[in-house]
């Protein structure tokens, strides 16, 4: 559906605008089309820790209740991102705390993937001390395109070096493309 724009006359009470009852069918109308086609989702993980293979791509998963808002259904149990729309975008916060592992100069990459493919990418290098909780998260802005749309993407970490993470967290906010 198109915007509706409620017409408000040629000069103030002169009668030639909507009428009061088709123009409040207009904004109800445009409110129930903008509920459907936006909202948020996120799966929030505290209670189990994650192993991870070193120099793999390791897929994360998360156990746990999604929650959300507008009744979009954006991800999967399992946190497999699945976009809605060609032409929109998703918004994907993901972070979580990981144990800095022993030794030096230790990095991990975290991949978004859709189809097989590197989607979008970031390497982050331990700042904190060995066998203590650093904290990472990313954020991305994906456009839908044909691929993403018909493969959903998913989160995997490759670290250099075997460890575990914890406190995982993923978010996934719809933008939508107006008709």
């Amino acid at each position: 559906m198109a915007k509706q724009t409620i017409y408000l006359g040629a000069t103030a009470g002169d009668g030639t605008g909507t009428n009061l009852r088709s123009a409040g069918d207009m904004i109800n109308d445009n409110f129930t089309e903008l509920y459907g086609a936006t909202g948020w989702q996120a799966m929030v993980d505290t209670t189990n820790t994650q192993a991870l293979t070193g120099g793999v791509n390791n897929l994360i998963s998360f156990t746990g209740n999604l929650q959300e808002n507008g009744g979009l259904v954006l991800m999967d149990s399992n946190a497999k991102i699945t976009p809605i729309a060609l032409g929109d975008a998703i918004h994907v916060d993901f972070s979580f705390t990981v144990v800095v592992p022993s030794g030096t100069d230790h990095y991990l990459n975290i991949l978004f993937i859709v189809n097989g493919a590197i989607y979008r990418s970031n390497t982050f290098v331990y700042k904190k001390g060995v066998g203590t909780d650093d904290y990472i998260s990313v954020s991305y802005f994906l456009p839908v395109g044909a691929v993403f749309l018909a493969n959903g993407g998913e989160i995997y970490i490759n670290p250099d070096v075997a460890i575990t993470i914890k406190n995982r967290y993923v978010s996934v906010i719809r933008t939508h493309k107006a008709i």
